[in-house]
């Protein structure tokens, strides 16, 4: 304390980042420094499929939040017309479930955090094949005359270890994988960017 007395205090203020979270898409007003690859994901997403890769804790999900989705939604240097609708999924041990889920909180109205009987009812959908995505999408109460950027943050969750309720993890994953993929592939108006 002795060491401090008679010294000017300067109080800083609220720090610039949101701590070991990532950055929200209403933080973007506070987000730098990651135009350039907010730019080169856009000029990706021409061909559907995106891959974002780094390692854990290099802000990802933060460039996916206030980057991305932010610079969309304000319309800047997309070149893709139209309106657009967000969904955020991770896939966690039940990919097809959470996926199902994120798409009915986004795009069904009457969905509410415990629909278990619709979020079972799309995780179905979803299953039924390559093209389940589409098939889910085609059927949404909202309107599909927009954009859809589905985004699969912590894709990296289906590797390390078996998923829950399946009795093949490879299996699923797979599955999964290729659910994505063919969906981004065919599906005019759906971006899928992986991380």
């Amino acid at each position: 304390a002795e060491t401090t007395q008679g010294a000017d205090q300067v109080a800083l203020p609220e720090a610039p980042y949101p701590g070991p979270r990532p950055f929200s898409v209403d933080e973007a007003t506070i987000f730098f420094g990651r135009n350039e690859a907010v730019r080169a994901i856009v000029e990706r997403l021409r061909g559907h499929l995106v891959v974002l890769s780094g390692p854990a804790g290099s802000g990802k999900s933060s460039l996916l939040r206030a980057g991305l989705i932010a610079q969309i939604q304000h319309d800047y240097f997309t070149g893709i017309p139209g309106d657009w609708e967000f969904v955020l999924t991770r896939p966690g041990s039940r990919p097809f479930y959470n996926l199902a889920r994120s798409i009915a909180l986004a795009m069904y109205p009457d969905a509410r955090p415990r629909s278990e009987e619709l979020f079972r009812s799309l995780e179905q959908m979803l299953r039924k094949g390559n093209t389940g995505l589409l098939d889910l999408l085609s059927v949404a109460p909202k309107p599909r005359s927009r954009n859809l950027l589905l985004c699969v943050e912590h894709f990296e969750e289906l590797y390390p270890r078996p998923l829950a309720g399946s009795g093949d993890g490879d299996a699923e994953t797979e599955a999964f994988g290729t659910l994505l993929g063919t969906s981004a592939r065919e599906g005019p108006s759906l971006y899928v960017v992986v991380s």
